[in-house]
């Protein structure tokens, strides 16, 4: 496999920093007991996030480098750990 765009490791980052996001958001959300009994949930910033991580993997999943790719699965692979593992 050749190196790896710039732009795609960006993607992946972006990616792994949504899922982060997605976790904080949750993370403060009242308990299912606390919703059960009444308290009132916002939903729309964890919805927003979800979206956006929706959109950065099909950019990354769509990508030209790794549509080209013998073997896109390892490709998706070896961009994970390139972004996990390459300065920022």
């Amino acid at each position: 496999m050749s190196d790896i765009p710039d732009d795609l490791i960006r993607l992946r980052r972006e990616f792994d920093d949504l899922g982060r996001r997605c976790e904080e958001i949750d993370a403060a959300l009242p308990s299912g007991v606390e919703i059960v009994d009444g308290a009132a949930v916002d939903w729309g910033p964890l919805d927003a996030a979800r979206a956006q991580r929706a959109k950065t993997l099909l950019e990354i999943y769509t990508h030209p480098w790794v549509t080209d790719q013998p073997n896109p699965n390892a490709a998706l692979a070896q961009v994970r750990d390139a972004a996990r593992t390459a300065p920022a």
